[in-house]
């Protein structure tokens, strides 16, 4: 830092406040940077909300969806905060916000729409969702060092891993419309494919990366 070789405590005690200095620097940006998207959003959020009430009241002369509009935005807004302000395990803050939210949100999309349903089924959906959810997150926590040498096979994983979850959604689904689950489960079928060719492919190419690298 001085212009030459030092081997004296003092140098590396500069060099260490040197770096610790460049990263509370660093620091201190990403987080002006956050606040000041955040800020962004939330006056896009308002604005939008404004121009959807008064789309509403010229339209249909009073508020009817407009209120749909802010419910979904004011839960995107409140889910998007950990991005923002946690600094800290922001994927478990961001899961939890997520599971906290989520059931509010449904029940006010219900009594909003008349149709005690939509909370109902949501609500089966969500636990579904939020049980999958925090399986697969303590799954590739607990493998990190692997998935990350392997993405692909980390993403073939993944797509499998949607498999139980998708055919779980559409069981509960025809239960509770009273439909035949068999048809729900068969009009799924190009889906449970495609999922399971592109988990295959993925395996394949991992494989053969992993032989080149071995050769």
């Amino acid at each position: 830092l001085n212009g030459e070789r030092q081997s004296t405590p003092e140098g590396e005690q500069a060099v260490r406040s040197a770096l610790s200095y460049s990263r509370q620097n660093l620091l201190e940006r990403v987080r002006q940077a956050k606040r000041v998207v955040l800020a962004i959003l939330s006056l896009t959020c308002l604005l939008s909300a404004g121009i959807c009430f008064i789309c509403d009241y010229c339209v249909t002369g009073g508020f009817s969806w407009s209120w749909i509009v802010l419910l979904s935005l004011i839960f995107a807004w409140t889910v998007a905060l950990p991005l923002f302000l946690a600094e800290k395990n922001i994927l478990r803050k961001l899961f939890l916000t997520v599971c906290v939210g989520v059931f509010p949100y449904l029940g006010g999309l219900g009594w909003l729409l008349h149709r005690p349903v939509v909370f109902r089924l949501g609500s089966c959906i969500a636990l579904l969702s939020i049980g999958w959810l925090w399986g697969v997150y303590h799954i590739f926590t607990r493998w990190r060092s692997r998935f990350q040498v392997r993405k692909l096979r980390t993403i073939a994983a993944a797509c499998l891993l949607t498999l139980p979850l998708s055919w779980a959604i559409r069981a509960v689904t025809a239960w509770m419309l009273h439909e035949p689950a068999g048809e729900a489960l068969a009009d799924g079928g190009i889906n449970t494919l495609s999922t399971v060719l592109v988990a295959v492919v993925c395996f394949l190419w991992d494989a053969l990366a992993a032989r080149r690298e071995c050769v």
